[in-house]
């Protein structure tokens, strides 16, 4: 099981600030590759390495969530590979990936305290973390 390195916080303050200036993009910048590249700035690793190539619109990207048994079950069989447990959102942390339920669908985000942020297509889009359907520890 991989470790959240001791300078994770400032990890994530950076991914922030890199990612907030970066409009939503089926292709490179959607909610699902948003919570994959902070796993990959966190620790080393892509778990959505497989799917990348495959998502080229929102087409492409429905029929692989479709596909896959939806975007909590992507979110699980990648966390279970790597050992990272589904838990209640009252136990997330800073970091710790979410989901949360928009009226457009399911999306996956980060826990930042009492808010979670997600990748909204004018940009951030901030929930209360209480009101997230699931998380998981990540690191």
């Amino acid at each position: 099981m991989l470790t959240r390195p001791q300078d994770w916080p400032e990890r994530l303050a950076l991914f922030l600030r890199e990612k907030e200036a970066q409009p939503f993009d089926w292709r490179t910048n959607n909610c699902a590759f948003f919570a994959c590249d902070w796993i990959a700035c966190l620790l080393g690793i892509d778990p959505a390495a497989s799917y990348r190539a495959k998502v080229d619109g929102p087409l492409s990207a429905m029929r692989v969530v479709e596909e896959a048994g939806g975007i909590e079950s992507i979110a699980n069989d990648a966390c279970a590979r790597w050992e990272w447990p589904a838990q209640p959102v009252a136990l997330a942390r800073r970091g710790d990936v979410m989901l949360y339920d928009f009226p457009t669908g399911a999306a996956l985000g980060l826990c930042i305290g009492a808010r979670s942020v997600f990748v909204g297509k004018e940009g951030f889009v901030f929930v209360r973390t209480m009101e997230c359907r699931t998380s998981w520890r990540v690191g």
